[in-house]
């Protein structure tokens, strides 16, 4: 089995993130005698620096550990992401001990709709420790032996968003030697270190995990026509294309656009998708006119409009905005129509202002 002390020591590539808001608990009694949380050894903090994944969850290539498991793309964001990584086992002593191996065989699960992707394992020995077929895209087992030295896994977490549990998720760990448990408000920022009991300090476990936020969001453009019922332009319908950053085209937008009798400019409408005609989202916004060819900041010959759409299905939400007008003959009242949309990150605010009128 590869050694601890032979690791590499370098320093962390991880920045800890700012949590969000669920309440924490401490960890589990394990089935020992419930040691409690101790400072983290020198030795440990090396290890889980060296094995700790960057913001963006991604590994060096040839580090990927291949379990047949898919997990989502970084832009979707109805999950919350978790990097995790842990260590278990015993640390090297400049005194010598007999040996003395310990089955750390177990596994790793969460108690709700959520995907466990193993990137890496740390000093498993061919032969001897192995990651072991798991029924559920939830879990994680293995087989692992120490004697004087760690094994341990890297992994990201991907929690289902919008579902509401009677209990907090957890994540726990289960072996022979230690169960641990971990609530996801203590795993968004989490460095400790556990020991196996109170007389041997330097075996335990070491857990190292935060939430990680995609760097990326989807965002795309906006092609089609604002369409005037009449030269005023104080109502009308709004259609065209809803198209991906790469150009795809991903659905049809199709709306309205009204004037109310205190002047408020609303539109709204619906997105299907691109080859049925289901509705998938909704959209709202406001708008106003400001063709200054015509009168200043009032002329119906171009204005601009901002928005909101999300998914009926709950997955996402984000902003929609862009402007319209200046058309070949000003009499045209099928004004061409341009613009963008991104979906919201989660660390992104959902209010839009309303334009300036």
């Amino acid at each position: 089995m590869k050694k601890f002390f032979t690791l590499l020591i370098i320093a962390s590539t991880a920045l800890v993130l700012a949590s969000c808001s669920n309440k924490s608990t401490s960890p589990t009694a394990d089935n020992n005698s419930a040691p409690q949380q101790s400072s983290v050894p020198a030795e440990v903090q090396q290890t889980l620096n060296h094995y700790a994944l960057p913001d963006d969850g991604s590994m060096p290539q040839g580090n990927l550990y291949s379990t047949g498991t898919t997990p989502p793309l970084p832009s979707d964001t109805s999950y919350d992401m978790y990097a995790v990584t842990l260590v278990w086992g015993e640390m090297p002593s400049p005194v010598s001990q007999p040996p003395q191996p310990v089955d750390w065989s177990g596994n790793l699960t969460v108690n709700a709709v959520s995907i466990v992707d193993l990137l890496s394992t740390i000093s498993f020995e061919h032969g001897q420790d192995s990651i072991l077929p798991t029924p559920s895209t939830s879990a994680l087992y293995w087989t692992s032996v120490t004697d004087h030295d760690f094994d341990g896994v890297t992994l990201l977490i991907y929690m289902k968003r919008g579902i509401y549990y009677f209990a907090a998720p957890t994540l726990t760990f289960t072996t022979g030697p230690k169960t641990l448990q971990w609530d996801f408000g203590q795993l968004e920022h989490l460095f400790a270190y556990y020991p196996l009991d109170g007389t041997n300090t330097s075996n335990g476990v070491a857990i190292f995990s935060r939430k990680l936020y995609p760097r990326v969001c989807d965002q795309g453009l906006l092609s089609g026509e604002w369409i005037r019922d009449d030269i005023g332009g104080s109502s009308g319908s709004l259609t065209g294309l809803w198209v991906g950053a790469n150009g795809t085209p991903l659905g049809y937008f199709s709306g309205t656009f009204t004037t109310d009798d205190a002047n408020r400019r609303t539109f709204q409408g619906y997105l299907s998708g691109y080859i049925t005609t289901q509705v998938i989202a909704r959209f709202s916004g406001t708008w106003y006119y400001d063709d200054p060819r015509m009168c200043p900041l009032c002329g119906s010959g171009h204005g601009e409009f901002v928005g909101r759409y999300h998914y009926l299905d709950g997955s996402a939400s984000g902003r929609m905005q862009g402007e319209f007008g200046y058309a070949g003959d000003p009499a045209d009242n099928h004004l061409p129509l341009h613009g963008t949309w991104e979906r919201f990150c989660p660390w992104v605010t959902s209010d839009v202002a309303a334009p300036a009128n």
